[in-house]
């Protein structure tokens, strides 16, 4: 029986049959794009919310305000991660419920020391941004804002479906939930939006460049853990710089997602040249749900800890890229070494006689019968 590289041989290597398959199976990455990204634009958090009860409408209805000047009147301030999900109950000043008690100029001033009580938002919010997002068309913030959590998690839930029921391969749950979540917290970062998500797809060109300039002259294990080293520091780096200086921010960010752009897509072949022909399908397929499983939960964690602190989330990343850059060292090299046909034969991938048989002889991985 023919070895999988002599069938393959046989079969025809990198033709024109087997580029026009590639270029379609290509095409079907532009609709994934746009489901997979479309969440920074859709999804991003307003600059400013706050929770607008029927006395503050009416007021700045009759005060003229522009939302500016309704924020700074009749917002609580921001003094917990709650706070925006409270308003002041300004229907109690003076025991009347009329807009008409309370001063344009200063509607606290009605409550004794200025302290108005607060109470649970049940409706009403107020939105400054540039364009509707599905946040404000829909209330997603405070008790609801999970639900954008969700609706990431349901995509990677049909992917992971997909893995087991198409093949789909991949093997990067820590990458997944790294490269997602940087890729998602653009919407949350502030700044200018379409700048930044810009840098962050244009260094994805110069990182598969890196990938076929590095794989073959240094393998495959150097690159990896190196990638997701160099991620890894610049995610925890940036957590921690100061906001005075954006560009060294910026720099520093867009090194880090250099790093896991070239880690998410090094993966891919790094995870078919370890299994063996006969669990190959099922070992990518395996990792491939292991990876979608790492997109449904990277939503939660990228959102809900920004609520506590908004650079939490990148410390971590941070440590999660790390640790899976020092782990990576502990796999076998594959480069030169023929795909493995048993489960014997991937024992036997890091032995120093399978290294000399598949990198100097170009030959199958040492076999059984050896």
């Amino acid at each position: 029986m023919p070895s999988f590289d002599e069938a393959l041989q046989r079969a025809g290597e990198f033709g024109r049959f087997q580029r026009r398959v590639f270029l379609l199976l290509c095409l079907t990455g532009v609709t994934f794009a746009f489901l997979f990204v479309g969440v920074v634009f859709l999804g991003s958090r307003p600059e400013r919310y706050w929770c607008r009860g029927p006395s503050a409408a009416a007021l700045a209805e009759r005060c003229g305000w522009s939302p500016e000047e309704e924020w700074n009147r009749t917002a609580p301030p921001e003094r917990g991660g709650d706070a925006g999900c409270r308003r002041y109950l300004l229907e109690a000043a003076n025991g009347s419920a009329a807009a008409g008690a309370l001063s344009c100029a200063d509607p606290l001033a009605a409550f004794p020391n200025r302290s108005a009580p607060l109470v649970p938002c049940r409706g009403g919010w107020r939105y400054v941004q540039a364009h509707s997002t599905i946040v404000s068309e829909f209330d997603l913030v405070c008790v609801n804002a999970w639900m954008l959590d969700l609706t990431q998690a349901v995509l990677n839930l049909g992917f992971l479906a997909g893995a087991f029921t198409l093949g789909y391969a991949a093997d990067r749950f820590t990458s997944a939930v790294v490269y997602q979540g940087l890729v998602m917290r653009l919407g949350i970062i502030g700044g200018n939006l379409y700048i930044d998500f810009f840098i962050s797809g244009v260094v994805e060109l110069p990182a598969a460049l890196l990938i076929l300039l590095t794989i073959e002259r240094f393998g495959r294990r150097l690159p990896f853990a190196g990638s997701n080293m160099v991620a890894g520091v610049a995610c925890l780096v940036t957590a921690f710089l100061p906001e005075g200086i954006p560009w060294l921010r910026t720099t520093v960010a867009t090194l880090g997602r250099l790093g896991i752009t070239m880690a998410f897509e090094i993966v891919y072949l790094v995870n078919s040249e370890l299994y063996p022909t006969t669990l190959r399908n099922f070992g990518v397929s395996l990792c491939s749900g292991l990876c979608d499983f790492g997109g449904i939960i990277a939503p939660f964690l990228l959102f809900r800890l920004a609520a506590i602190w908004l650079e939490l989330p990148l410390i971590i990343f941070g440590i999660l890229a790390s640790v899976c850059g020092g782990l990576v060292m502990l796999l076998p090299e594959t480069k030169g070494i023929a795909l493995p046909e048993t489960v014997d034969d991937v024992e036997k991938l890091g032995s120093p006689y399978s290294y000399k048989c598949g990198r100097r002889k170009k030959t199958q991985v040492c076999s059984s019968h050896l």
